[in-house]
């Protein structure tokens, strides 16, 4: 196979060949009655480019890959010149698809009957639980001689308990390189929290920072590494000219704040290149703060090296600018411990509007904090604060990194919960 991938490769002057297929089994058991749904997405897509012309194509083909009828039914695109990577890797690593941990429907069972049993002798019960095992498998070859591939894998978990007073409980998380014990222990240990939809009408960010849980810390890296990039797609670079002197001359965030690209404890993704076919290679994008590093550079600021880094979802799409892998080092001190020494302390989850009202230029942008209320360490009421804020500014102003990392979002970045003051939220009156 290795010399037909060749072989049609040798047919343009410049061209790559990247293969995916993506597997995604659903378990869904409520009121123990279970249901379970499967899909499984595969496929190939060609890029063609020729350095006379300033475009190229793509040829997408579905299905399995078969050189001899490759451009049979296949779908063709015009698109964008791109420069492709030439520097080989040392080694590639084969990849049994089927080695990752996949779970069965007797699993989800028995899974689910161990949860009850954990929770009934709590006087809880377990109304639902649902559980998203996905696989992806992609490698590549290019006309350089380049050649990578990946795995990625993980299990999003949502389970729905009610309490002894009636209130429901949302439960969800995603796993990477861990089982389904993990879960067992993580759920079965949910705190009870009566009047689970009480608004608090006291007041809050005294002398205490608020807490940023990693979910919201992660929705605050996503948005800054997107637009802390020199690139033509994204057209945030103006920000870094305009700052470029105060960038380069001391550190633009919170020094307590260090994040690594293609970190080995980010396991989201395994494999030795991106989608694109660069190696990856752990690189400290943040270093105490200061910014040492870009995601791509595409329009000439000198000042900063590149990562280089692409994603791509699919074989159906193009290479994209997305940071992968990212690990924000975790502090040393423990959330709970922090919690049951406050007085009353915000825990906040969610940042409502951050990407919508984002401006890329200044990174203001206005939105809505949905915050629990917790006074030494029991949970008193829920609260949403306006604000209008400055992404660097609140960046800024972490004081607190605390030692428990949690993947978020896609599981792209994994992060740790983080304390900073209400006033520097830009909290509205």
């Amino acid at each position: 196979m290795k010399n037909s991938v060749q072989a049609l490769l040798s047919c343009f002057p410049i061209a790559e060949l990247y293969k995916s297929r993506s597997q995604t089994n659903l378990f869904e058991c409520f009121d123990s009655e279970y249901r379970t749904f499967s899909s499984e997405i595969k496929g190939c897509a060609l890029r063609a480019y020729n350095k006379t012309q300033t475009e190229g194509k793509m040829y997408i083909k579905h299905g399995t890959l078969s050189i001899d009828d490759y451009f049979v039914n296949t779908i063709e695109n015009t698109i964008p010149y791109m420069l492709l990577p030439q520097k080989k890797i040392k080694a590639v690593t084969n990849y049994a698809f089927d080695r990752k941990h996949k779970i069965s429907q007797q699993e989800i069972l028995s899974l689910y009957s161990d949860i009850q049993a954990a929770l009934k002798g709590r006087k809880l019960k377990l109304h639902g639980l649902s559980i998203e095992n996905h696989l992806t498998e992609y490698s590549l070859s290019n006309s350089y001689g380049v050649q990578g591939d990946g795995i990625t894998s993980f299990f999003n978990v949502h389970a729905i308990i009610r309490n002894p007073f009636g209130d429901f409980i949302e439960y969800a998380k995603k796993y990477i390189g861990e089982t389904l014990t993990t879960v067992l222990d993580e759920i079965t240990g949910i705190p009870i929290e009566r009047d689970a939809e009480k608004v608090f009408t006291g007041s809050i960010g005294g002398s205490e920072p608020v807490l940023l849980t990693s979910v919201a810390v992660g929705e605050l890296l996503y948005t800054f590494l997107l637009f802390m990039c020199d690139s033509m797609f994204v057209q945030s670079a103006n920000y870094i000219k305009n700052n470029l002197d105060y960038i380069l001359s001391q550190p633009l965030i919170s020094p307590l704040i260090t994040i690594e690209e293609n970190s080995p404890f980010n396991q989201i993704v395994e494999g030795l290149v991106d989608g694109e076919g660069n190696e990856r290679v752990p690189t400290l994008i943040v270093s105490k703060g200061r910014i040492n590093t870009l995601l791509a550079g595409m329009n000439g600021i000198d000042s900063f090296p590149s990562t280089g880094s692409a994603f791509r979802f699919n074989y159906t799409m193009l290479p994209s600018i997305k940071a992968t892998k990212i690990y924000m080092y975790p502090g040393i001190r423990r959330i709970d411990d922090y919690m049951k020494s406050c007085d009353t302390i915000a825990v906040i989850n969610s940042i409502q509007g951050l990407h919508e009202g984002f401006n890329r230029e200044t990174f203001d942008f206005s939105g809505i904090l949905n915050a629990r209320i917790y006074k030494y360490g029991t949970f008193v009421g829920r609260i949403t604060i306006p604000i209008k804020s400055n992404l660097i500014g609140i960046l800024k102003s972490i004081c607190i990194v605390f030692d428990k990392c949690e993947y978020t979002g896609d599981g792209s970045i994994l992060a740790p919960s983080v304390g900073c003051y209400l006033s520097n939220l830009g909290v509205q009156g």
